[in-house]
């Protein structure tokens, strides 16, 4: 098993946690409240041996994605007429044949940064709440001064929290979530945890495997998926080729982790890759998961917890327009 660590700094106080606040007064004159302005990023550090497995990931899940699925929207879009979103979707073609997705990591000696703004978040100081825009950034404003509890939640679930105090003043908060390489795997790995079997019944275009009891588990390792509906729906799709696959999880090209490597990309440049937005939540839910497994004061999963959504759907299958069943590739 993977060594898990992370790390917190705030101030100039390190603790064996896992997110950096980076506190700064940038205007000193006294008003009533403060005044609140920062950025939330994550920052994920992969070490020398898992360079190349995560670039490899990254790649089949994004560059691979061109000619089955690119562009053909792009050729969907220009029929249909939709001049802005065919001219969105060619420019993202373009960038990712010039760049690739290693354009996403910076070499920094033997590790590989993957740094992305959260957007889409929201930010609290206790009641006081906003959401972080396209680039990871938010402002609030007339912030009593005290302490506080500062949350950043994604869909009503907890990403993260710790106290906080806001003095009087116009303030920049930083907030970088720091995560090893080993953490976001683990953390990965994790994302079944803390499902409960639901008793629904959900629509499935296909299933590729014998219908199972719901509440049981396929897979294996740290892989394995749990059936939670009708119609063998899994809380995440992590089988690729096999199912004995799944304990490779994540970069196997699950649905669940081509999800995930795409999420990550939307974060890093939401413009280039736009088409990938609704992929968010998976890359939140990785970190998350990470947070929860160092008992840093995270919720449950942002999307993969067995529930079914508004939109009809559990898990993070259905964002490659697949089936929510178990099924492999």
């Amino acid at each position: 098993m993977r060594k898990l660590f992370g790390t917190f700094i705030i101030i100039a106080i390190s603790l064996s946690l896992i997110i950096t606040f980076s506190i700064k007064q940038v205007n000193a004159e006294e008003v009533n409240g403060g005044s609140v302005h920062g950025n939330i990023s994550t920052i994920i550090t992969f070490n020398q041996s898992q360079s190349t497995e995560v670039k490899d990931w990254f790649s089949e899940s994004i560059e691979g994605a061109v000619n089955p699925e690119l562009e053909p929207a792009l050729e969907e879009a220009k029929q249909e007429g939709d001049v802005v979103k065919a001219e969105a979707i060619e420019s993202a073609i373009n960038e990712i044949q010039d760049s690739g997705s290693d354009s996403l990591f910076t070499q920094e000696g033997t590790a590989t940064t993957l740094k992305a703004n959260l957007p889409d978040v929201f930010v609290s100081f206790g009641n006081i709440s906003t959401k972080t825009d396209a680039n990871g950034n938010f402002d609030l404003n007339g912030i009593p001064e005290g302490e506080y509890l500062v949350t950043i939640s994604k869909d009503g679930s907890v990403i993260y929290s710790q106290p906080v105090d806001i003095k009087q003043g116009d303030q920049q908060i930083d907030l970088e979530l720091n995560v090893s390489g080993d953490a976001f795997y683990e953390g990965a790995e994790q994302m079944i945890e803390g499902n409960t079997t639901v008793e629904e019944t959900a629509q499935a275009s296909t299933t590729y495997y014998s219908t199972k009891p719901i509440g049981s588990y396929v897979g294996s390792k740290l892989g394995k998926m749990k059936i939670i509906a009708n119609n063998n729906i899994v809380n995440c799709n992590k089988a690729d080729d096999s199912i004995s696959d799944s304990q490779y999880f994540p970069a196997n090209g699950s649905d669940c982790s081509v999800a995930i490597a795409r999420g990550a990309a939307y974060a890093s440049n939401p413009i280039v890759f736009f088409y990938w937005k609704k992929n968010l939540v998976c890359y939140i839910e990785s970190i998350q998961s990470a947070a929860n497994m160092l008992g840093d004061n995270a919720g449950q999963n942002v999307y993969c917890n067995a529930k079914k959504k508004s939109d009809g759907h559990y898990n993070c299958s259905w964002f490659r327009d697949h089936s929510e069943s178990l099924h492999t590739h």
